[in-house]
């Protein structure tokens, strides 16, 4: 069965701002239960953007093979097409704890009997599975968050049905407030 990996490659920032603690939430569907959403943060800290970077990110390859910040691998859905949202905060209080930051999304999705921590999706970052119909609701989560909200990009991808090669779709796409922009990657292995 063919594997797919999501990698972000850089983030590029067009905000007159010289320092930033940012971080990233991405949604995706589970795997392993249809209906359901798994939600995470990344990286595993802060991404620190200062002056001299001039609000430009290119994320460091983490693995063998990879190009870029390791998000997710999981096998190819049947249906050829995976969902993928990704926001990207802005940390307004320097030293959160990240699984907090889960628990709250978890509670404004109504997960009153406690989300589950999975590792469902090959990255050694915790994802919360939340049983919800559509990956929407995530965004409301996050407007109730004291972060700021500073985009939201949707990496959604349809896959050619006919795997006959390895592949890797490079893309790019402005945040929804234009404050910068995302290049990322599919990559598709064929075993």
């Amino acid at each position: 069965m063919d594997r797919i990996r999501l990698e972000l490659n850089y983030l590029d920032l067009e905000r007159n701002k010289k320092r930033w603690s940012l971080y990233i939430v991405l949604a995706t569907d589970n795997p392993e239960k249809p209906g359901e959403v798994v939600i995470t943060t990344l990286p595993s800290g802060f991404i620190k953007v200062r002056k001299p970077a001039e609000n430009l990110v290119q994320f460091e390859p983490e693995g063998e093979g990879t190009e870029g910040l390791f998000v997710l691998e999981r096998d190819m859905p049947s249906d050829f097409s995976v969902r993928a949202r990704l926001w990207l905060m802005h940390s307004r209080k320097g030293q959160r704890d990240f699984g907090e930051k889960l628990s709250e999304i978890g509670s404004f999705l109504g997960n009153s009997d406690g989300s589950q921590l999975i590792a469902a999706l090959g990255a050694s970052n915790p994802w919360v599975s939340v049983g919800i119909q559509g990956i929407g609701a995530v965004g409301t989560a996050l407007s109730k968050i004291k972060d700021r909200q500073l985009g939201f990009l949707n990496l959604d991808e349809h896959f050619n049905a006919n795997g006959e090669e390895d592949m890797e779709l490079e893309r790019k796409n402005r945040l929804s407030t234009g404050f910068g922009e995302v290049g990322w990657s599919w990559v598709v292995d064929n075993d």
